[in-house]
Order: C-alpha cells, then sequence, then structure tokens
C-alpha cells in the first residue's frame, strides 16, 4: 500500500480525522478544563529554559510525578500533533512549516490560559509542546516509510532495497 491510496481511502481518512477530533476533545480538557487546572491562578515565564533547568536541576525537591507531567508530559501530548498536521496537509510540508504552524497553534492556547486563568503562559512549555510537534513529524516520516515498503506474496513487508543503501 502506498501513502497515496490512504489518502484516497474514505476509511481510513475518516477514522484519522475522527482520531484528530477525539485528540482535540482530549487537549482541550486537559489544557482548560482537567482537575489539576489551577483556575483563578495566573502566572508566566517569558525566559527560556527557566522552568526545564528548574524541573531538572531540582527533581530531588519535586514529586516525580510532577517532573514527568511537566516536562515529559508536555512533549509527549503534541507529538499527535506534529502527525496529524503533517498528515492533513499530505505531507507536502516540511519541518520548519510543522514548527511555524506548531507556534500558530500553541501561542493562543497558552495566551488563552492566562485569559481564562487556568494555567500559565510558560515559554518552555511551548518549546516542549514543538519537539513533541516535531518528533510527531518524525512519527509521519517513519510511517510513511513502512507504507511505502513493497508487500510480497505472504502480505509481508518487504523493505526497500534503495532504503539499505
Amino acid at each position: 500500500m502506498k501513502i497515496s491510496e490512504i489518502y484516497k481511502s474514505k476509511i481510513h481518512v475518516r477514522a484519522l480525522k475522527a482520531l484528530f477530533v477525539i485528540y482535540m476533545l482530549f487537549m482541550i480538557w486537559e489544557l482548560y478544563l482537567g482537575n489539576y487546572r489551577s483556575h483563578g491562578y495566573v502566572s508566566y515565564n517569558l525566559m527560556p529554559f527557566k522552568t526545564i533547568i528548574r524541573y531538572l536541576s531540582n527533581m530531588h525537591h519535586y514529586n516525580t510525578w510532577i517532573v514527568m507531567v511537566n516536562v515529559v508530559g508536555n512533549i509527549a501530548v503534541f507529538i499527535p500533533m506534529g502527525f496529524f498536521i503533517s498528515f492533513f496537509l499530505r505531507g507536502r510540508i516540511g519541518l520548519v512549516k510543522v514548527v511555524l504552524v506548531s507556534i500558530a497553534v500553541l501561542l493562543p492556547v497558552e495566551i488563552l490560559q492566562i485569559l481564562f486563568k487556568v494555567g500559565s503562559f510558560d515559554i518552555d512549555d511551548i518549546i516542549l509542546n514543538i519537539l513533541g510537534s516535531v518528533l510527531g513529524y518524525a512519527a509521519y516520516k517513519a510511517f510513511k516509510l513502512v507504507v511505502a515498503g513493497y508487500m510480497n506474496r505472504k502480505g509481508h513487508l518487504e523493505v526497500n532495497r534503495t532504503w539499505t543503501k
């Protein structure tokens, strides 16, 4: 199966659109409505890497779960965004454009958190979220390579010989 066949398949595209809607609902919940949100509290950080360095250099002062949610979680939850951006733009988007689209999405998210008083504006969140989007872009590229492989007569994926050179 080629990647172009996935785009032509209404079932595959509908399934990915449904996953995207579920992902967006999850993100709205996590970013604005979740139980751990600090409703009524506003803070901000405009200094790049300040929060990340504070968490990583003082891990012994923080609960491990807090560090994981704030560092690893901020990366992980945006991996699907990078994948979906790449997929829905049919792969005609490079890494720089994925980063730019991610920034265009993430800045309003952070600003709305301050306006609604449900979180903080933290440049480190944006940095980690963009890293997640970049990983999602890489996952899309890997997905394309796997799909572009050839199936042998038994239905097994055969690696294109030009990949191994």
